[in-house]
């Protein structure tokens, strides 16, 4: 073979050609046109660095280059046909054949690329594609295997449980149980390096399927004991269904490693044994933080209202996170012994108490809770107030949506939008809230404009659909997600008026909204229309450096809660993200920005200009789904769907291995993770300071 032949067979049609020969046929092409006076000068075939260059742009242009992406499927360097199978998948528009035809690859990261793609690709997969992922089950890779399990849990079929967990039994360890595997949280084990991938993404694909069958025949023994002492064993015992799971979970909650126990006490709010609340009862004065979070959320999935009590007392002694889940709980309890000290948290000097505190007094005695409400007054925080719009659009009467109308008026733009989503939600008569919302389509905040055409498309409002087609032609905010959520608005109110103006937002400078017109106009019309790519402002040369970087670039988050974070970021698998993360925090962009929303034992959320979960820098990036690991620390990016981050991230407390391959992941948390842990809403970043290895960290004044 000559250098720069393929060494695959050409993939899909016979459009398809090596790039040799692409590079060849150009050459005749530019001689003939010459009149062929000279003899051609063949133009090298660009350089490994070059294609992966390519690629990456084409990614960030979200188009698939006219059959360039796919033309590197069958390029003859593996690297460029393992990355053309990523970008493929996360661009779309590619047959899944495309892709398995790489599952006989010879290199192995080509097929793990292939399996992986498959796994990430929207839409269902074919029979015939979940087939080539079975069969490559049985690959000489242990990393090809975990992909292919991963992509079968998210994709496949009826028969896949069953698959994977014999797939796993011929390479599980057997024998000497329990196999006792300590594994340090806070390291995300990059995924060529960690020796049990295909073990840990075979739990956690049989917990996606909700198959305890397969999954108990690998992970118990006869005895009903662990065979794995190990956190996904835990984890997917506390996903499963089915109380035969009771002697395992008992065992994890037991355990004395307190990330165990954690997922043993989650597990119990899905058990129905007659010991649980014994267990959950000794759970509650647990030693770790974490544990005892996990066991009041149990508390409240079962109902148990008689343990209302304790959770009274931590309201009085425990971290605010604990404070904070309690307050959640008995939001769910009859527990109307509790009335007086959640009067008391309704005056909590912690604004997220006391947003919290509402809809648990509202729970236990709402006739109370209007009296109290009546001699409240404005609360000071907007972030309670929209707790309380909230609040009001879950609860009957005419009595909430009179307030309801009131807070539509609010200074606050951020409450306004709140309180117009409850409005919808509330029940009453539409009649009665449409011309409040039509009003608003007005407003002068767009995500309250966006709110009013939701709260209308909710209603089923279809007399407002002249109204919400004049809102999105006027709409001319810096947001990219409003105007193509109003255009999605309208799709659903008046058909008619969505058709003509989906076509004509087709030639929209904004991809996102190219996008939803694309989508309206296929589920109207039946066709498969796709939105024009997104053309980028700069050359090859500016991906150069990101598709091979240099160093690993770290982060420092200073926050008043104690030690920066420290961060490594991911650039070599989330280079378009980091890269705009490392740009925003240069500029300052990230300075004084509030955390925003906390779910403890979840995520700490973070870099939203409005402070509401809404806001960005005013542009979205491309989604860069990747294969690596969500562990406790780990950094992603917030989005509102596909391709719609900006500025938004959060970092978890715990694992999150169903956001695994769902998430753009960009860095992990290296140092300071006590500082995420203390984080709660209201708090700020100070600055991030990045270093890169080459360019100075300071910031000039």
């Amino acid at each position: 073979m000559k250098p720069g032949e393929s060494l695959r067979p050409e993939v899909g049609t016979g459009l398809v050609m090596t790039t040799k020969r692409r590079w060849l046929l150009a050459a005749i092409a530019l001689w003939l046109a010459h009149g062929c006076a000279s003899t051609p000068q063949i133009a090298p075939e660009p350089s490994r660095d070059d294609k992966l260059s390519r690629l990456l742009k084409l990614e960030d242009e979200r188009s698939l280059g006219d059959g360039e992406v796919v033309l590197g499927l069958s390029d003859s360097i593996a690297r460029v046909r393992a990355r053309a199978a990523v970008v493929s998948a996360r661009v779309g528009g590619v047959d899944a054949n495309q892709l398995t035809a790489l599952l006989d690859d010879p290199t192995d990261f080509v097929r793990e690329s292939a399996a992986f793609a498959l796994g990430i690709l929207d839409g269902e997969l074919s029979s015939d594609a979940i087939q080539a992922l079975t069969s490559s089950l049985e690959d000489d890779s242990l990393t090809v295997r975990a992909r292919a399990i991963e992509a079968l849990g998210k994709k496949g079929d009826a028969d896949s449980a069953e698959a994977i967990a014999r797939a796993l039994a011929r390479t599980a360890p057997r024998g000497g149980e329990p196999y006792e595997w300590a594994e340090d949280l806070e390291v995300s084990i990059p995924p060529g390096d960690d020796p049990r991938l295909d073990l840990r993404l075979g739990i956690v694909a049989l917990a996606r399927r909700a198959s305890l069958r397969w999954s108990w025949d690998l992970l118990a023994t006869q005895g009903s004991t662990p065979r794995y002492v190990w956190w996904p064993a835990a984890w997917a015992m506390s996903e499963l269904p089915g109380d035969e799971r009771a002697p395992l979970l008992r065992y994890f909650a037991g355990s004395l490693d307190p990330e165990l126990r954690v997922w043993g006490a989650r597990g119990y709010g899905s058990l129905h044994a007659e010991d649980v609340p014994q267990h959950l009862r000794l759970l509650l004065s647990d030693p770790s933080e974490r544990v005892r979070i996990a066991t009041i959320r149990s508390i409240a999935s079962l109902g148990l209202a008689e343990m209302a009590p304790q959770l009274i007392t931590l309201l009085d002694s425990d971290t605010l996170h604990v404070q904070a889940t309690a307050l959640q709980a008995l939001a769910t309890l009859d527990a109307p012994m509790t009335v007086e000290t959640l009067i008391d948290q309704i005056g909590n000097e912690n604004a997220w108490l006391r947003g919290l505190a509402l809809p648990a007094l509202a729970k236990q005695d709402i006739d109370g809770f209007w009296l109290l409400l009546a001699g409240l007054g404005h609360d000071q925080a907007w972030q309670v107030r929209a707790a309380l719009a909230d609040l009001l659009g879950r609860v009957q009467g005419e009595r909430p949506r009179t307030l309801l109308r009131s807070m539509a008026e609010e200074p606050d733009a951020r409450v306004r939008a709140r309180a117009l989503t409850a409005l919808a939600r509330a029940e009453g008569d539409p009649e009665d809230a449409s011309p409040i919302l039509i009003e608003h389509l007005k407003g002068p905040d767009p995500f309250e404009r966006l709110a009013a055409a939701q709260a209308l498309a909710r209603m089923g409002r279809s007399e407002a659909g002249i109204s919400v087609q004049q809102a999105f032609l006027e709409e001319d905010s810096s947001e990219p997600r409003v105007k193509a959520q109003l255009l999605a608005a309208l799709g659903s109110l008046d058909p008619t008026l969505a058709r003509e103006t989906a076509r004509a937002a087709l030639d929209e400078t904004d991809f996102l909204l190219r996008r939803q017109a694309a989508a309206i106009l296929s589920r109207l019309e039946g066709s498969q229309l796709t939105a024009r790519p997104r053309p980028s402002d700069h050359g090859v040369a500016h991906y150069r450096s990101l598709a091979n970087p240099r160093y690993t670039p770290q982060a420092f988050i200073r926050t008043a809660r104690g030690e920066p974070i420290e961060v490594e970021l991911f650039v070599a698998d989330a280079p378009l993200t980091v890269q705009n993360f490392i740009r925003l925090a240069r500029s300052g962009f990230y300075d004084g920005l509030s955390v925003h929303h906390v779910v403890p034992n979840g995520r700490v959320e973070t870099g939203d200009p409005r402070g509401d979960g809404n806001g960005g820098p005013g542009y979205a990036i491309r989604s860069e789904v990747n294969p690596r690991p969500i562990v406790r620390g780990t950094l992603a990016m917030l989005n509102h769907g596909t391709d719609t981050a900006g500025s938004q991230f959060f970092i978890t407390h715990l694992p999150q291995p169903k956001l695994e391959g769902t998430v753009t992941v960009f860095g992990q948390v290296t140092g300071g993770m006590n500082t995420v842990d203390r984080l709660e809403p209201g708090d700020t970043i100070e600055s991030i300071t990045i270093w890169d290895g080459y360019t100075s960290p300071y910031r000039a004044p």
